[in-house]
């Protein structure tokens, strides 16, 4: 490295030689190599899908603006339950009325017995297992599951 000062303006230059730069620079880089293996605590999990679902997460990346590794994490940490909880707002006094349901993805309905309790998405009632429901047939695979009470399923 040349160095050179000008005293009178208060300006430094410093000339590095091809010899010199490369040496920094590969220094600098095994640096921040050991740095971000230090904070990176993340596992590597690799797998092989389809054109088809590897075109489907793709595309549902670049709709969320996100990429596809952290669309993957989100979807498998949704669907083992690791994903942090979600902060509740803070009660009213007042109970709200029920939400009305978003029901447009649902292209069929299908009936089923149900083999394990759930709430009906329309009204919120509570079925057990055994019962007959409905159950909404959707290709959005980001959409919540929606079932119907026999009531709900008549006035349909």
């Amino acid at each position: 490295m040349t160095e050179i000062r000008d005293i009178e303006s208060g300006f430094q230059i410093l000339y590095y030689s091809r010899f010199d730069m490369g040496s920094d620079l590969r220094k600098m880089r095994k640096e921040e190599r050991a740095r971000s293996k230090q904070l990176r605590k993340d596992r590597l999990v690799q797998t092989r899908v389809d054109r088809r679902l590897q075109k489907i997460l793709v595309d549902k990346a670049r709709q969320q603006r996100m990429s596809v590794s952290n669309l993957v994490r989100n979807i498998l940490e949704d669907a083992f339950g690791l994903a942090p909880p979600q902060e509740e707002p803070a009660s009213s006094e007042e109970p709200q009325a029920l939400a009305e349901p978003q029901l447009e993805h649902i292209y069929a309905w299908n009936a089923v017995k149900l083999g394990k309790a759930v709430d009906c998405s329309r009204c919120g009632n509570s079925m057990e297992a055994g019962e007959a429901a409905m159950i909404g047939l959707s290709e959005d695979p980001e959409a919540d599951r929606a079932w119907l009470c026999t009531e709900c399923s008549d006035e349909m």
